[in-house]
């Protein structure tokens, strides 16, 4: 290379260099407009709209972040300058969005502007030590009450705590062939099928197996993100997680590493942070933390969507998507954190293993007063002040200690004290055993207008193929009872429950005339009659057989062969 080329080449230096070197010099980079922005449209990010008039006015730092995170692409607004920006491209998330008062982007604060957060009172916080959850609250109320003596004993069907040493001692005493309503406090997880992460594991380990998430290749299809493995990778700065905010009382949402960062510094929080339902069976930490055999026993969608091996109720293949993804969660919560009372989403019941830690449940049963005097007190306007423990009939106090295990069936009313940080392994399942509770709750839920958000997944496509099992069982005992066998009906009870649940599905109470094919060449009309007939069939079989009522036989159900 002759010295002239040298010194043309040097006087002009490549695009990418002079791209880097702007970058360094904070410079925005000019660049076409997006295809998709528009003049027209209303709202215009200062920091990226390509037709914003003030776009190029100040040296915006530029902020990659996942724009298919629609959270990201929320809006602040700029009190001085009055111009719209997404959260993401000035580096804020949902959970400082709700905290600012005022909010004064990079330009203004060079006029001496500042961002302000919201007082207390603005954020709904009481300071009078009223507010359930509220620090002050729980050192002077919550830590002073008496509860009643939890009702100890060693039958399942009855309402109260059943404890155990080990899992291999509840494996002999629980029976899947009874109705469940006793809570199980499980000393140790030897003998359970539990397994957990060998220590040191916290909250750094964490976040390094949940960094690849699996996705089903049918849900998958042409994302430039997926690996060669079948799986995404996620960046934890990316990765917004619901939180509660303890303090406030209040639902947001925040990034992974983030609330990581809070949790290990436990020396500089401002604020109190809870999260509730991380669920990691698309990441790498399903192949550390596999739940309780349980579980895998009386799932009903590890029934329906087993993850392992076939199953000839296997849902149909249009439905491999739907599988409700609430059975596999991790509980974050930093020491002093209060969860108010609440029932899990469509009455499902709870695995909850207290990795590290302590947790303080405060538990009554779902009796019919319990669950009027909840719904009630979910409608009613002093939530924040009002301790529903003081109400409810037979609220006991459990303490779970590190290494413990809680099992609890269909229908708790519970709130959940968490005296020290802790990470919880836990999951949410429905069973035929709880199948007339979870129905019921599902209905209060519906009610209460939970929604998709908050509710149980995919509740009816599981209820329809419950549907489907049952008519099958009910048959079964029909033919077993004609041979001679002396045999009770199975979930008999539920499945009338479920019949009448069913029938008010929209679906199943039009009049159309080709209704859609729900599954194995059946609509959901067509497995509401078919269950409503084995119930009948079931019903006149017992009382020829026994001369009496069907009201009152037991609700439980014979495994069938192969599970």
């Amino acid at each position: 290379m002759t010295p002239s080329t040298r010194k043309r080449r040097a006087s002009k230096p490549s695009s990418s260099a002079t791209r880097d070197k702007k970058k360094k010099m904070d410079i925005p980079v000019p660049s076409d407009p997006k295809s998709t922005d528009k003049k027209s449209d209303k709202m215009k990010c200062r920091v990226c709209h390509g037709h914003h008039p003030q776009r190029n006015q100040f040296a915006y730092r530029r902020i990659e972040f996942d724009r298919t995170e629609l959270a990201w692409l929320d809006w602040i607004n700029c009190v001085a300058c009055k111009c719209d920006f997404h959260l993401g491209c000035v580096g804020k998330q949902p959970f400082e969005k709700m905290l600012i008062a005022s909010f004064v982007c990079q330009a203004c604060e060079k006029n001496g502007k500042r961002t302000t957060n919201k007082t207390p009172e603005e954020l709904g916080e009481i300071s009078n030590g009223k507010q359930i959850g509220s620090q002050q609250w729980i050192n002077t109320t919550l830590q002073t009450k008496k509860f009643e003596d939890v009702a100890v004993h060693r039958d399942q069907e009855r309402y109260g705590l059943i404890e155990m040493k080990d899992g291999e001692e509840f494996s002999a005493h629980f029976d899947p062939k009874k109705d469940w309503r006793a809570i199980y406090l499980i000393k140790s997880k030897e003998g359970l099928g539990l397994q957990v992460p060998t220590a040191p594991f916290g909250m750094d380990e964490l976040i390094k197996l949940m960094k690849g998430v699996r996705i089903l290749l049918k849900m998958a299809a042409k994302d430039w993100r997926i690996n060669d493995n079948n799986t995404i990778a996620v960046d934890p700065t990316q990765w917004l997680e619901n939180v509660i905010d303890v303090t406030a009382q209040i639902t947001t949402r925040m990034s992974l590493d983030r609330f990581g960062e809070l949790f290990n510094n436990t020396y500089a929080r401002e604020r109190i942070y809870n999260i509730l339902s991380l669920e990691y069976s698309r990441t790498g930490l399903a192949d550390v933390v596999i739940p309780p055999e349980i579980y895998r026993t009386v799932s009903l969608a590890d029934r329906f969507w087993p993850l392992g091996g076939d199953s000839p109720e296997r849902c149909d293949p249009k439905h491999e998507a739907s599988r409700p993804a609430v059975e596999r969660f991790v509980l974050i919560g930093m020491g002093g954190s209060f969860t108010d009372f609440h029932i899990d989403f469509g009455g499902s019941s709870v695995w909850y293993h207290v990795y590290q830690g302590q947790k303080v449940f405060y538990a009554a049963p779902p009796t019919p007063k319990n669950l009027q005097l909840f719904e009630d007190h979910k409608n009613s306007d002093h939530q924040a002040t009002v301790f529903l423990g003081d109400k409810l009939e037979q609220c006991w106090k459990v303490v779970i200690d590190q290494g413990s295990t809680l099992l609890i069936p269909s229908g708790y009313v519970h709130a959940v004290y968490t005296p020290v940080d802790s990470i919880v392994f836990g999951g949410n399942f429905l069973t035929l055993q709880g199948l007339q509770m979870q129905i019921e709750i599902q209905k209060m839920d519906t009610r209460r207008e939970l929604g998709d958000l908050f509710g149980y997944p995919s509740f009816d496509t599981v209820m329809f193929y419950t549907a489907l099992t049952l008519s099958k069982l009910l048959n079964e005992f029909c033919e077993q009872r004609a041979s001679g066998l002396d045999v009770n009906p199975d979930y008999l009870e539920g499945a009338e429950t479920l019949v009448e649940y069913l029938k008010e599905e929209k679906e199943v109470a039009s009049n159309k005339k080709k209704p859609s094919k729900f599954a194995r060449g059946m609509t959901k009309k067509d497995i509401a009659e078919r269950l409503e007939q084995a119930v009948v069939r079931a019903k006149e079989e017992f009382t020829k057989s026994n001369g009496q009522s069907t009201k009152g036989c037991r609700t439980s159900v014979q495994e069938d062969e192969g599970r």
